[in-house]
């Protein structure tokens, strides 16, 4: 039996956080926003959500320089923060580890979900062409909803022939940002690495 699930494994520097919060509960929480390399070296921002001891253990760090190893669940919206641009993604933070600087930061993605809608095949001018479609992630009678692009050649061809909608599969790839369009939004989407079929049932995320 398969559960639906969308985690995230993100390796970053930290750049900005909010005051720390404690609910009515006395359950803390804060609101950290990390920076991840963009294309034409733009660099985009995405912001993870910490609760508990990872939120007061976040609320105490410098921020000249620090780079973390976070765990998580991908959510497909995004709280606002400041003036940053987010993609209307963000990460719940179930771990979370002080690393040393990296050189190339990233953000890694596990979903099992049903395809919302067939692969639609795009092709622009005479040689790029690549698939996308959208995967459900159901979480207590609430879906979550993660674009994924396909490129590589081999993996275009199997999602052509094996992929139709409500198909329950398992998706891995890097989740990427990119600005869209003249309003300058950002859009993330997961470029996929791998995907395998699913048995039809699936039970809701834990």
């Amino acid at each position: 039996m398969s559960y639906f699930r969308a985690d995230a494994h993100l390796m970053a520097q930290l750049v900005d956080k909010d005051v720390l919060r404690y609910s009515v509960d006395n359950i803390a929480s804060l609101l950290c926003v990390f920076k991840l390399p963009g294309r034409s070296d733009n660099h985009h921002f995405v912001v993870v959500m910490l609760f508990d001891e990872l939120a007061e253990k976040l609320s105490r760090a410098d921020l000249s320089n620090n780079w973390y190893e976070i765990k998580g669940r991908l959510n497909d919206r995004s709280p606002e923060f400041k003036s940053y641009r987010f993609a209307g993604l963000s990460i719940r933070a179930v771990a979370v580890t002080a690393i040393p600087p990296v050189s190339k930061s990233f953000i890694q993605c596990e979903l099992i979900g049903r395809l919302t809608r067939d692969p639609e095949h795009v092709v622009k001018g005479d040689d790029f062409e690549f698939d996308r479609f959208s995967i459900a992630v159901n979480r207590n009678e609430k879906a979550n909803f993660f674009d994924v692009s396909v490129f590589k050649p081999r993996l275009i061809k199997e999602v052509d022939v094996k992929l139709t909608k409500g198909q329950p599969v398992y998706a891995a790839g890097e989740l990427t940002l990119f600005d869209r369009g003249q309003d300058s939004t950002v859009h993330g989407a997961i470029k996929l690495e791998k995907f395998v079929l699913l048995e039809r049932q699936i039970k809701p995320e834990v």
